[in-house]
C-alpha cells in the first residue's frame, strides 16, 4: 500500500513508500486550526491564484532559469536574451537527447526549463498573465503593470549583483524534492503514531478526511479505512542548494520577493521554513552525498529578497516655452520623494542624450544610498549545530499536533466535533494578514465554498467525496 506523497514532478529524494509526510505549508496553515482543517482533511484549495503570489510564483520562475543555468554550466548567464527566449534551448522548446547505445540515433525531448515553450521566464509570466487578461481574471492594465515590474526587477538584479558565477560558490541543486524522517529529539526513535488512511483500488492510497473514521460516513465501493502506523517525513522542495569550491561546506538558499525585503530578511531569523531545509538538507546529504558532490555539513543559509515594487523612471519636467527657445529641453526630476533607482535614473540620462550637471550627480549619489539598498536584500547567516537541533526539535512537536488533528477530523462524528477540534484562531486579522477561507469559516456552506476547487493532494479531481456536486452519502449524516 503506498500513500500519496506531495506532489513533486518526480520523486522525493529519501522518501519511502510507506510514510505519512508533512510540509512547511500544511505548518503554516496550521497557525489557525480551522484553516488547517478547510485546507488539509476538507480539501479546499481557492480557484484563483492572488497577485502577490502571481508576482512571487514569476520572480521565483526567473531566479530558477538563473540557478538552473549555473548548476548545469557553471557559467554567466545572459539575462538580456534568457528573460524572453529561453537560455537552455535556445527556444526552440526541445533539447537534444543522445543515445545510450552504440548508433542510437539523438532524439530530442521536450526542455524542462520552459516547459517545451522556448520562453525565457519573463515571457512565460506575460503569456500567463496575457491568458489571464484574455479569460477576464486580471485587466490588461494590470497585466502590463506586473509584466513592467517583473522585467525591471530582473534588470536591477543585474545592476546590483549581476547574473554571474560566484567565485565562491557553485549551485548543485536547484528545486530539489527531499525528505527526512521526524524523530523524538529525546530517545532519537521515528515517530509512527496511528494515522486513518482510505485504500483505493487501483491508486495509492490517502489520508481519511472528515468523519470517515467516524462511523457516520459511507465509503465508495472497493475504498476501505486502515489504521497504521508509518514513520512520519517532513517533505520539502529546496529552492537552491550552494557548495563551497574549496571547503566541504552547503548552504541552502531561498529567492524571494516582497514589498519590504529588508523587513522580510529580518523576519526569516525567526522563520521556520529555511530552518527545516537546513534540516532536511543534512540528512538528504548523509544518506546521498554523491547527489552533493560528496560529504558535507550544512553550514549556513542564503537569503536572497528581491522588491515587488515597479522599479519607475524619473519624471519628465517640461519648461515654459519663450519666443527664444520655443520648445525647451526635457529635464528630469530630482525630486527625493520618489522611488526610483539610480540606475534607472542613469539609464534615463544618457536615453535621453542630456548633459550631467553637479546637481543630477548628487541626486544619483542620493538614490545609491536612500533607494537603492531597499530594493534587494541578500543575508548569509551561519547556520550551526544548535540550530539543526532545535529544527528537528520543531518539526517533532508540529508533527505530533498535526497527526492528532487528523485523528481528530478522521473521527468526527458532527460539527460539533470539529468546532471542538478545529476552532477559529483570528490570525487573519493581525495586521497585514488576510486569509483564503474567510467565507466558509464565516459561514459553512455549499454555496460558501462554491469558490473553491476540492480533492486537494489526498484525491483526484473525479473521486466521490463530501465536496462534490455529485450525490454524497454523507450529507444525511453530517452537516459538512
Amino acid at each position: 500500500m503506498i500513500l500519496e506523497s506531495p506532489r513533486y514532478d518526480g520523486p522525493v529524494l529519501g522518501l519511502p513508500e510507506h510514510a505519512v509526510t508533512i510540509t512547511n505549508s500544511e505548518r503554516t496553515e496550521f497557525s489557525c486550526d480551522r484553516r488547517w482543517w478547510l485546507r488539509y482533511p476538507e480539501g479546499l484549495r481557492p480557484a484563483g491564484t492572488a497577485a502577490p503570489l502571481r508576482y512571487g510564483t514569476a520572480w521565483h520562475s526567473v531566479m530558477e532559469a538563473y540557478h538552473r543555468w549555473l548548476r548545469d554550466r557553471d557559467a554567466d548567464w545572459q539575462f538580456g536574451t534568457a528573460l524572453f527566449v529561453c537560455g537552455e534551448c535556445g527556444g526552440t522548446g526541445r533539447i537534444a537527447v543522445t543515445g545510450t547505445l552504440p548508433g542510437l540515433a539523438t532524439s530530442t525531448a521536450p526542455c524542462a526549463g520552459c516547459e517545451g515553450t522556448g520562453a525565457g521566464p519573463v515571457e512565460r509570466a506575460r503569456m500567463r498573465w496575457c491568458a489571464l487578461r484574455d479569460a477576464k481574471v486580471i485587466d490588461a492594465d494590470e497585466c502590463e503593470h506586473d509584466v513592467k515590474r517583473l522585467q525591471r526587477a530582473a534588470e536591477g538584479y543585474a545592476v546590483t549583483y549581476g547574473f554571474r558565477r560566484d567565485p565562491d560558490w557553485r549551485v548543485v541543486g536547484v528545486e530539489l524534492a527531499a525528505a527526512r524522517a521526524i524523530v523524538d529529539p529525546r530517545t532519537g526513535a521515528p515517530y509512527c503514531p496511528e494515522t486513518y488512511v482510505v485504500t483505493r483500488p487501483g491508486r495509492p492510497a490517502r489520508l481519511a478526511r472528515t468523519g470517515e473514521a467516524g462511523g457516520n460516513v459511507r465509503l465508495p465501493d472497493g475504498y476501505a479505512l486502515q489504521s497504521v502506523r508509518w514513520p512520519v517525513y517532513v517533505s520539502s522542495r529546496l529552492d537552491l542548494i550552494w557548495r563551497h569550491r574549496r571547503e566541504p561546506i552547503l548552504a541552502v538558499g531561498e529567492a524571494k520577493s516582497s514589498d519590504d525585503p529588508i523587513g522580510y530578511a529580518l523576519g526569516l531569523r525567526v522563520d521556520t521554513q529555511v530552518a527545516t531545509y537546513g534540516w532536511v538538507l543534512a540528512g538528504a546529504v548523509e544518506s546521498h552525498p554523491d547527489a552533493f558532490g560528496g560529504p558535507a555539513r550544512v553550514a549556513c543559509c542564503w537569503y536572497d529578497i528581491a522588491s515587488s515594487h515597479l522599479q519607475r523612471d524619473p519624471e519628465h519636467l517640461k519648461g515654459r516655452p519663450t519666443k527664444a527657445i520655443p520648445v525647451p529641453p526635457v529635464t528630469l526630476s530630482l525630486a527625493k520623494n520618489r522611488t526610483v533607482p539610480s540606475w534607472r535614473f542613469r539609464a534615463e540620462v544618457n536615453r535621453l542624450g542630456l548633459a550631467w550637471t553637479p546637481e543630477m550627480y548628487a541626486y544619483v549619489s542620493w538614490l545609491g544610498a536612500n533607494v537603492d539598498p531597499k530594493l534587494y536584500a541578500r543575508h548569509f547567516p551561519s547556520y550551526g549545530a544548535d540550530d539543526m537541533r532545535a529544527a528537528g526539535a520543531e518539526l517533532f512537536g508540529a508533527a505530533v499536533k498535526i497527526a492528532a488533528a487528523r485523528r481528530a477530523a478522521a473521527r468526527a462524528e458532527s460539527f460539533d466535533d470539529v468546532h471542538v477540534a478545529f476552532p477559529r484562531n483570528p490570525v487573519c486579522r493581525s495586521g497585514g494578514r488576510g486569509c483564503a477561507y474567510t467565507n466558509p469559516c464565516a459561514s459553512d456552506s455549499p454555496e460558501a465554498r462554491a469558490g473553491y476547487l476540492d480533492r486537494g493532494d489526498h484525491t483526484e479531481a473525479d473521486e466521490p467525496g463530501p465536496n462534490t456536486t455529485t450525490t454524497d452519502p454523507r450529507k444525511d449524516d453530517i452537516p459538512w
